[in-house]
């Protein structure tokens, strides 16, 4: 259980919502005052008229703090990209007492799409690239059900990432796994976490664990940890570390000296964008397009709608036959932290022994609201030999200021391609 009493509601960013809440429920008070004495303005009342939809879907603000009150002692920890209709459904079935069928709820979350979608998010995370290739074996052997082979590799991940970020592992003692205005970061988050799966493992047994005890598994004493819900554990745990990164690349390790103080106004507006884009998010449908009909298998980028991911494609496609690598670096997600000055030359070393000719594309799939994937095959010289390899370019649409991730069609946004879309051509061909 959390050790003080500091809760998520607390957060910086909480607060000030609510704040800003109860600011407009006391003009609107005012407003309704007015009008009760016949001084009315159509624009104030229909300003207002949305503010009970508004406080009801405040509540949401409170799921993070009872999730974590239920659930952090066995394993999960609410975090930024955890689907809050999941948590929710979790906490309506904990309040019946009914914990088996919550956990069962929580590890299935955890199936192919939502691994798909979250792994291409952990990109953000430089120190994470390196380790890739592993999440995408540790998914594999989950998919197929290889509980034994994941779960080392996951903890692998997890705690070899922690080092590379704060310089002790995610279960080492001591390691602080806080940081300022997070979910995943907070006091009852992923600090709670790293206690209760450091917990020593003094005998061997084969009875089934449900808790991925690092030192039991890896030290082989824990010879029941070969199951779903561990294994569903460590990708959770992973997951959340990946945002308590976040926060950590944005300077959150230590509150900011002086509050920065924002309007009523603005903080409403910026609730009404999230409550917009939440809108979004659920009429969101994938698209159903057949290459050859709808859009074109090949083609300059003119030949494709704006804004849209095959448009990207097309224009990097464009780009590495005209051995333009610096606009090339700036449709890859990979280099989008690194200083201009250095792109060019990272995506010359990779690319640049090999000439694209052309392209073709066989499919076209929406697999989530912020993502793609395109499969094309592409025909390119190396070493003065003409090649054919199909690949599978996996695009996410960012903001433009920020590179996070964000719904396809939100203002100011592009699609970025996964520089690793290209390693079996690019590794394959090194000179």
């Amino acid at each position: 259980m959390p050790s003080d009493n500091i809760k998520i509601i607390d957060n910086p960013s909480y607060k000030k919502l609510l704040e800003t809440f109860s600011g407009m429920k006391s003009v609107f008070q005012i407003v309704s005052f007015l009008e009760f004495i016949g001084i009315k303005n159509a624009n104030l009342s229909e300003a207002f008229s949305n503010l009970p939809e508004i406080q009801e879907q405040l509540t949401i603000l409170y799921i993070p703090d009872k999730f974590n009150s239920y659930f952090s002692q066995f394993g999960w920890v609410a975090y930024e990209s955890l689907n809050v209709d999941l948590m929710q459904k979790a906490i309506e079935l904990a309040d019946k007492s009914k914990f088996e069928e919550a956990e069962n709820l929580l590890t299935d979350y955890y199936n192919e799409e939502t691994l798909q979608w979250l792994l291409i998010t952990m990109s953000v995370v430089k120190e994470f690239r390196n380790r890739e290739e592993f999440a995408k074996l540790a998914k594999e052997d989950y998919l197929a059900e290889r509980y034994y082979a994941c779960v080392p590799i996951l903890l692998m991940l997890i705690d070899g990432l922690v080092n590379d970020i704060e310089q002790t592992g995610f279960f080492a003692e001591g390691t602080d796994l806080t940081a300022w205005d997070s979910i995943a970061a907070h006091s009852s988050g992923l600090q709670e976490l790293s206690k209760l799966f450091r917990v020593n493992r003094k005998k061997t047994s084969t009875e089934k664990i449900t808790i991925p005890y690092r030192n039991g598994i890896l030290h082989g004493r824990d010879l029941g940890y070969a199951n779903k819900i561990v294994a569903a554990k460590c990708w959770a745990a992973l997951f959340a570390i990946k945002d308590w990164a976040i926060a950590i690349s944005k300077g959150n390790k230590n509150p900011p000296p002086v509050e920065q103080k924002q309007s009523i106004i603005q903080a409403f507006q910026d609730f009404l964008d999230i409550q917009n884009l939440k809108k979004n998010l659920n009429d969101w449908k994938s698209r159903e397009l057949t290459v050859g009909i709808d859009v074109p298998s090949t083609g300059s980028p003119d030949d494709y709608d704006n804004y849209t991911p095959e448009r990207a494609f097309a224009e990097f496609m464009l780009y590495w036959t005209n051995s333009n690598y610096g606009k090339m670096a700036t449709l890859i997600t990979d280099y989008l932290d690194i200083p201009i000055n250095k792109k060019a030359g990272q995506v010359r070393q990779e690319f640049g022994h090999i000439k694209q000719i052309d392209f073709l594309i066989s499919s076209i799939n929406d697999t989530a609201p912020v993502t793609t994937t395109i499969i094309a095959t592409v025909r390119y010289i190396v070493k003065k030999e003409v090649k054919t390899c199909e690949i599978t370019a996996d695009l996410i649409y960012i903001k433009n200021e920020t590179n996070k991730a964000t719904l396809r069609g939100e203002p100011n946004g592009m699609w970025s391609i996964h520089q690793r879309s290209f390693n079996p051509i690019i590794y394959s061909n090194l000179v």
